[in-house]
């Protein structure tokens, strides 16, 4: 048998690059190493339950055509992912650590006060 595209791997890139070059019309396989579709992001059913099998993900976008062809699949429900830090005794929920002369006071600043004081230096976000 003949097909356009051989696809290695069933995780999200696979499984979509399948779906739209068969709904473009051309002939697909697609192999992968777990007897599943899905990849890390693969949910099997316990009792009605999903158990997310490779650990917790969460999709997230604010591109609504992005979100619309998702919902085509799956029925996604809406979350903010609200994390929270203790960092010396203080509680956040967003900070930045930021490397070079910064680094030195040991300081960690939010996104906005890390750019107004440490302008020229690079900044690396560790929680968003």
């Amino acid at each position: 048998m003949n097909y356009d595209y051989l696809i290695v791997g069933a995780g999200l890139f696979g499984s979509v690059f399948a779906h739209e070059a068969k709904a473009a019309g051309k002939r697909v396989l697609v192999i992968d190493r777990r007897p599943h579709i899905a990849g890390n992001v693969y949910c099997r059913d316990v009792e009605g339950i999903h158990v997310h099998e490779y650990g917790a993900h969460i999709f997230h976008t604010n591109n609504k055509e992005v979100w619309d062809y998702v919902n085509r699949f799956s029925e996604f429900n809406r979350f903010t992912n609200s994390p929270v830090a203790n960092f010396r005794g203080e509680l956040t929920s967003r900070y930045e650590v930021a490397p070079g002369p910064c680094m030195l006071t040991g300081a960690v600043f939010t996104y906005d006060a890390a750019a107004k004081r440490c302008t020229g230096a690079e900044r690396v976000r560790i929680l968003d």
